[in-house]
């Protein structure tokens, strides 16, 4: 038998056995789900004989480069190559989750955008389920559980209230509860399938982890090393939260046993190492030539000032502050740590929160990338301090008549913390309701590009505006000459040379020399040019309305 079953009891594993409670948990998912949903339903509903709905109600251009990305799976790749970009370029083993769906895709023979919606959904369901499990492995109560729960998928800061009184403190910043998509559950699930399967695995790895501290048994620490690395596999730096999630749950083991685990520094440096493959050959991969280098360098993603991250997370951080300190009182007591409902689980999550916060200012290019599911670790903190500390206060102030209020304490928290998400799902549908150009596209130019898809090479380069190149790329999986702020290389020269194509400030021989075989002449076009004609002498083969596909032969 292990040392390690000489913990504290607490539920058995797994700990969720009560059908009910996984019945609770299912159809709170599918409300969130549904929630998350509603705007692309209205999307959908409001398209025109005229108007396509492209697919996103939020951040078209990541979006276009996911479904571009399946677009390379479809047509049975596995490496990934730019299609945002026309330098050639070797392809690498990364982003293997959407090549993945693309393959799928093709296997049952479906669009690209149904499989991305259905994954948005199962993903989003399972990364939902892996949240609860880690607040059932934490607290015993069912309660708390789903106190914490709610919390956690729902939960984000006070940015409708910037909103309302128009206040930032910077007035290029607004608020992070409306734009940093990875920080929060509810705007995760929304958005990106990729996200929400990525925090089912670190969450994953947590949990199991804590399994093995439970049980002793080595098969959890196959599943934490299985899903580290699929969680590499789909986002290389994710596995990092977890594994600094993992060292506090090691820590607080440590703690409560009073005693050096060797055995299991040993199964952390076997973590670790697991690890190590993927994160060489990530590098390597990013330093292999000009293209992968020139989009390390437009890949920034730098934090917005502190402030930004205290109102985003406004209503979490006394609750996170009071947890903490209870955590301290009871480390530094001589009293048995082992009445706290599981110190390695709260350690992990106080870990998670403070190693976060210090990623998310290092000097790297990815720090706010790191805030993946923030909102998890936060609301473990804040549940356990309602639990431990503001619950307790008030049963001691029996006399006043405080304790038959308590309930409306995490009522009150979980209402005013789902504000800006309930907000940002609301108005996402109003504003797809209204067929905005940012959701839609014309029927012509729609099936103009498809007719470019028909026809091209897999090798053409098409020269179009970057609105037109973003679905040329994203429906067709041809490569384009511009059209993504990241993924296009040198993105701003292209963007001059572009515009100044279109305004015939450049000769056509300039074209022949980066391969581009295709020139399409749309709505988007004349706008960048100023003018209804493009004044260039080339071989129209494609014509419908105000659309013009002309190819080039050098």
């Amino acid at each position: 038998m292990s040392s390690l079953d000489n913990l504290p009891e607490g539920s058995k594993w797994l700990p969720v056995t009560s059908r009910s409670e996984w019945l609770w948990v299912i159809c709170v998912s599918g409300v969130v789900l549904f929630l998350s949903t509603i705007s692309y339903l209205v999307a959908y509903q409001a398209q025109t004989p005229d108007l396509a709905f492209n697919g996103a109600v939020l951040d078209r251009p990541d979006y276009a480069v996911h479904l571009a990305t399946m677009q390379l799976g479809a047509r049975g790749d596995w490496s990934y190559h730019f299609l945002f970009t026309h330098e050639p370029h070797p392809g690498a083993y990364v982003k293997l989750g959407y090549i993945a769906l693309g393959h799928l895709a093709a296997l049952f023979r479906l669009d690209l955008p149904l499989v991305y919606q259905l994954a948005r959904l199962a993903f989003g369901f399972s990364a939902s389920l892996m949240i609860y499990l880690f607040l059932a492995v934490v607290f015993n109560e069912i309660y708390w559980r789903r106190v914490g729960f709610l919390l956690a998928v729902l939960g984000s800061g006070l940015g409708w209230m910037q909103m309302l009184l128009s206040w930032f403190p910077q007035a290029d910043i607004s608020p992070v509860d409306f734009w940093l998509v990875d920080g929060y559950v509810f705007f995760s699930i929304l958005t990106f399938p990729h996200f929400s399967v990525v925090l089912t695995l670190i969450i994953g790895m947590i949990v199991a982890y804590l399994g093995y501290i439970k049980r002793g048994s080595i098969w959890p620490i196959v599943s934490v090393i299985v899903f580290g690395v699929c969680a590499q596999a789909i986002q290389p730096y994710s596995a990092i939260v977890a594994d600094i999630a993992i060292f506090g749950a090691f820590l607080g083991w440590s703690w409560q046993n009073r005693q050096i685990p060797w055995k299991e520094i040993g199964i952390l440096a076997a973590i670790a190492l697991s690890q190590v493959p993927l994160f060489a050959y990530n590098s390597l991969v990013f330093q292999s030539g000009p293209v992968w280098e020139a989009f390390v360098a437009q890949n920034i993603t730098l934090s917005p000032p502190p402030v930004y991250y205290f109102w985003g997370y406004f209503l979490f951080w006394p609750f996170v502050i009071i947890g903490m300190g209870k955590l301290l009182i009871i480390l530094k007591a001589e009293t048995d740590s082992r009445r706290v409902d599981n110190l390695p689980g709260l350690m992990a999550a106080g870990s998670w929160i403070i190693g976060v916060m210090i990623l998310a200012y290092l000097p790297t290019v990815l720090q706010r990338r790191f805030m993946l599911g923030f909102t998890v670790p936060l609301s473990v903190l804040a549940t356990y301090a309602l639990k431990s500390a503001v619950f307790h206060w008030l049963d001691k102030r029996q006399a006043r008549g405080l304790e038959h209020w308590k309930g409306l304490v995490p009522v009150l928290l979980i209402a005013f913390s789902m504000i800006s998400s309930l907000f940002l799902g609301l108005n996402t549908a109003w504003f797809a309701a209204q067929r905005p150009q940012a959701l839609f596209d014309s029927t012509v130019v729609v099936n103009a590009v498809d007719w470019l898809g028909s026809q091209a090479r897999q090798e053409d380069v098409a020269l179009a505006s970057e609105r037109t190149g973003l679905l040329v790329a994203s429906r067709t999986g041809l490569r384009v000459f511009l059209g993504h702020p990241i993924e296009t290389m040198d993105y701003q020269t292209k963007s001059s040379q572009v515009r100044d194509f279109y305004q015939g400030k450049i000769a056509p021989d300039w074209m022949y020399k980066r391969g581009i075989r295709w020139v399409i002449w749309g709505p988007a076009e004349r706008e960048l040019s100023g003018s209804d004609r493009l004044g260039l002498e080339l071989e129209q083969t494609y014509q419908d309305q105000d659309i013009t596909i002309y190819k080039i032969n050098p």
